[in-house]
């Protein structure tokens, strides 16, 4: 009887400890696809960033000449974070400092649009001052944010590929942990 009972015992802990590794597993793959996900849709922004940013310098520039009239307004959309907005459930996947990260990020963009959409929407009754003020905010927002926002994509690439063993052992107490090899 004994025997009956340690055999079943060490069957129900390994049926916990199974399903709490299934568990971390099924986590750690949406976390994968979460940062997968945000890293490109970060990344696809790069490139418009860079020529918003000449686009604005030249705005700043024609007011400064006095050739506002030149400027060319046209109202957009505001454009969606489709992968953002469909994971912000799922961000706490990625640990805490990536989403520090990531709400830092995002908000900054977020301010860039709705100020470039006032400086858009508003410009005719916005004086020059006013006018160059705001570009220059949504300048200073898009420049601000390009190097922070660049070290995000390659930590949420990082996080999208890496393996689950790396993962896994960076979740354990540190006593259980394998100590990190020493270069000399």
């Amino acid at each position: 009887m004994d025997a009956a009972v340690i055999t079943a015992c060490v069957t129900l802990i390994g049926f916990i400890v199974v399903n709490f590794i299934a568990e971390d597993f099924r986590r750690f793959r949406n976390g994968s696809t979460v940062a997968a996900g945000l890293a490109g849709e970060l990344g696809s922004y790069a490139a418009p960033q860079a020529q918003l940013v000449t686009i604005i310098s030249g705005m700043l520039q024609v007011i400064e000449e006095g050739n506002r009239q030149r400027l060319p307004f046209r109202g957009i959309d505001t454009p969606k974070d489709r992968i953002f907005e469909a994971n912000v459930a799922s961000l706490g996947l990625l640990g805490p400092d990536l989403v520090l990260d990531i709400a830092f990020v995002y908000g900054q963009i977020n301010g860039f649009r709705v100020g470039f959409g006032l400086v858009n929407d508003k410009h005719a009754q916005m004086g020059n001052g006013e006018l160059a003020a705001r570009l220059n905010g949504c300048l200073a927002m898009l420049t601000a944010v390009r190097p922070r926002g660049e070290l995000l994509v390659q930590k949420l690439t990082l996080r999208a590929n890496m393996p689950f063993s790396g993962w896994l052992l960076s979740h354990f107490p540190w006593w259980l942990r394998r100590p990190a090899r020493r270069s000399y």
